[in-house]
């Protein structure tokens, strides 16, 4: 667990009353995780505690004043836990993380409907095998020589079976294709509601780190926060498939270039293997992805 979600947990933190407590660290910004706390340092809880017990006790005003801004704590604490728990986040030092998990499950699922869906396109639904079987059943005239009349019955049996064979296609195909855009619809609805979520807890980490702000100091970031938060932006955008192709396409160059610049970061390395197909088959112009398909284009 990260610090602002321990702290409430241990009692020992409030008699920590001493000089030597560091600052924490975190950093300003709009982006989805733009904070990212060091394990190697204190809570700003601890900080402020130790300036309530640093012997200013005896002043009733000071007094007034730490009660208020550990109340203060108190409540931007709790509100942090609540988003982190909405978010799915085990800590602060996982909304990166946790928001990149959920659009891995979401990719997960959207492309397991279009897996459905692509089966029309290349023709390896059941219906288009079964079609092209009987196809090859049908028996045509050789050499000027016409059908018999038993030939002919039986030709218009295969072709009454195709013809049914074709309506149930083409429903199927309807089906397959409703349920890829409910279900991109209901993951974007989870993705975005957990993007929104994790800007929130970002802002209340804002909030705290200001209580423990020393002068106009900036406040580094770490580089592997930064890049995560954009690949987390990039990918957002890249997945609204009703984004123009050339928007698309220059996300996906943006998820590549920062994919190729981070070869460690296992976060960003799993999540590109995810999309990386994608991205190939979007800055070729196979743009079959898309929800929106041609029925003409697999003969329906």
């Amino acid at each position: 667990m990260g610090y602002y979600t321990d702290i409430s947990n241990n009692k020992d933190y409030a008699a920590e009353g001493t000089a030597q407590l560091n600052r924490m660290r975190g950093a300003s910004g709009h982006t989805i995780a733009g904070v990212l706390l060091s394990q190697t340092v204190p809570s700003i809880f601890m900080t402020i505690a130790s300036k309530v017990a640093d012997g200013k006790g005896s002043d009733k005003s000071n007094e007034t004043k730490g009660s208020s801004e550990s109340s203060g704590i108190t409540e931007l604490q709790n509100k942090l836990q609540s988003l982190l728990n909405e978010i799915g986040a085990e800590s602060e030092n996982d909304i990166n993380e946790a928001v990149s998990r959920a659009q891995n499950k979401r990719d997960e699922k959207v492309g397991e409907a279009q897996d459905k869906v692509n089966t029309f396109i290349d023709g390896t639904d059941k219906y288009s095998v079964k079609i092209a079987e009987l196809s090859s059943q049908i028996v045509e005239p050789q050499n000027g020589v016409e059908l018999t009349a038993e030939q002919k019955a039986q030709n218009d049996k295969i072709y009454e079976k195709i013809e049914n064979l074709k309506a149930k296609k083409e429903e199927a195909y309807n089906k397959a294709v409703a349920d890829l855009e409910e279900v991109t619809k209901n993951e974007d609805a989870k993705v975005q509601e957990k993007y929104d979520k994790a800007q929130e807890a970002i802002e209340v980490l804002e909030q705290l780190k200001e209580l423990n702000k020393v002068g106009e100091e900036e406040i580094k970031v770490e580089e592997k926060t930064e890049a995560l938060a954009d690949f987390t932006k990039y990918r957002k955008l890249f997945s609204d498939t009703n984004a123009p192709a050339e928007e698309r396409i220059e996300y996906g160059n943006k998820l590549t270039e920062i994919a190729k610049a981070n070869p460690n970061d296992k976060t960003i390395q799993d999540a590109y293997k995810m999309l990386e197909s994608q991205i190939k088959a979007l800055a070729l112009g196979k743009t079959s992805q898309n929800t929106q398909i041609n029925k003409r284009s697999f003969g329906i």
